[in-house]
């Protein structure tokens, strides 16, 4: 659970990031940017599979019937993704709202790990 925090909070740093500089990509993040020490799959620190409709790494973030955050076409990352970058409020939005949904993945987790812990020192 710690590595799926520690990869929620890259991911939420790099939506984040390009909130602010809409003109870019996360290819763009990814080289010039984060520079992560391995190569993250589809330019994406939560990507579990090298092809987007088999990824599953995002279920924390987004349930959805219609598709995972990549594929569903009412998901934020969809919608940044399908704008132009002669769109940049719109990309800024979207981008942020991705954001948004990597915090309240966080701060699930992190109550989570705290309800754990306190449930360990009540049993012992």
């Amino acid at each position: 659970m710690l590595g799926n925090n520690c990869q929620l909070k890259k991911f939420k740093k790099m939506w984040t990031w390009l909130c602010g500089y809409p003109a870019h990509d996360t290819s763009y993040y990814m080289e010039h940017v984060a520079v992560p020490s391995e190569n993250w799959m589809n330019n994406c620190p939560l990507c579990n599979s090298q092809v987007a409709s088999n990824c599953d790494g995002c279920t924390l973030l987004w349930k959805s019937h219609k598709g995972t955050l990549c594929t569903d076409l009412d998901s934020p990352l969809y919608k940044w993704r399908a704008t132009d970058i002669q769109h940049p409020d719109d990309r800024s939005f979207y981008a942020s709202q991705v954001a948004v949904l990597a915090m309240k993945a966080i701060r699930s987790l992190e109550d989570k790990m705290k309800c754990c812990e306190i449930r360990k020192t009540k049993a012992a």
